[in-house]
């Protein structure tokens, strides 16, 4: 069974609403196994249907509290779906920032109130692919107990940033992660709250079962690339958005990925550039944006 659960926008934004029309009936149908998907949509309201910026966050919030509760004994209703997609705002500070910005990182004092509003997942025992559409900052600020060591999928993307440390981090969190996605990758001044994750040390390398890996990025990725060891021969789609990166050296990028990897570069690539990374990769394919 799949459930949407939409509000804001042309929704209507209260949880009463959507409780009576999508939860309450999920729950009360008491859905037996465990490959059911939930799909979020939070959609942008206007100031006049949400002036205090407070509907939306409460209806995300008792969403995920009523899921939390059990369909029968011991059995939660979030413990039967193997897949969630959430789709909020590109900026976390427009939604219900529970602790509004003062600089580029989160003090101890802000770290701690945040940590005490966070909704916990710890229930998704089943939760094997997760899809973020919108402001990362859901993962590190909003959810806590979230099963990175169980995903097989992972998607974050966003016209927002992420910073490659925090790109990395997510990616060494999920040792079964077979599919991943990231954009827009970016340098941590460029992000809307810095790197929320404590990075890796320099020269961290891990192993991984990846076999499709697709990054959006304004900046050189090569930290991340170079950092991983292959188990699998992997699909990966660079989309290189800055025309200076996409003129590199990819020599040293492109170092430790399999010779027989299927690669797409997606940009701006100097033919020079081109024929360097097809004698690295012969299986390249180019395209421009």
């Amino acid at each position: 069974m799949d459930i949407q659960a939409n509000f804001g926008g042309e929704y209507a934004l209260g949880w009463n609403t959507l409780n009576a029309n999508v939860i309450r009936p999920f729950m009360e149908a008491n859905p037996q196994g465990n490959d059911h998907r939930l799909t979020v949509n939070w959609c942008y309201s206007s100031p006049e249907d949400d002036p205090d910026r407070t509907l939306g966050g409460a209806t995300f919030r008792l969403l995920f509290s009523r899921l939390s509760e059990d369909l029968a004994p011991g059995r939660s209703a979030l413990s039967a779906f193997e897949r969630i997609s959430i789709t909020v705002s590109e900026l976390f500070g427009e939604l219900d920032c529970p602790v509004k910005f003062t600089g580029a990182r989160r003090s101890p004092a802000e770290q701690s109130r945040i940590d005490n509003v966070k909704i916990d997942l710890i229930s998704a025992v089943n939760l094997n692919e997760l899809v973020l559409k919108g402001s990362h900052l859901y993962l590190s600020e909003r959810f806590s107990n979230i099963p990175f060591h169980r995903l097989t999928l992972l998607s974050v993307s966003s016209s927002n940033r992420i910073s490659v440390d925090d790109t990395l981090v997510l990616l060494h969190s999920c040792p079964l992660l077979k599919n991943a996605t990231f954009g827009v990758v970016d340098t941590a001044d460029a992000c809307e709250l810095y790197s929320r994750f404590r990075e890796l040390p320099a020269g961290a390398n891990f192993t991984c079962k990846l076999r499709q890996l697709t990054i959006t990025s304004h900046v050189d990725v090569s930290r991340i690339l170079t950092s991983v060891r292959w188990e699998n021969i992997p699909t990966i789609t660079l989309n290189i958005l800055d025309n200076a990166v996409a003129r590199q050296d990819w020599g040293p990028c492109l170092a430790d990925i399999p010779v027989s990897t299927q690669l797409t570069m997606i940009g701006s690539f100097p033919q020079a550039t081109m024929a360097k990374i097809l004698r690295r990769v012969p299986a390249a394919v180019f395209r421009r944006a």
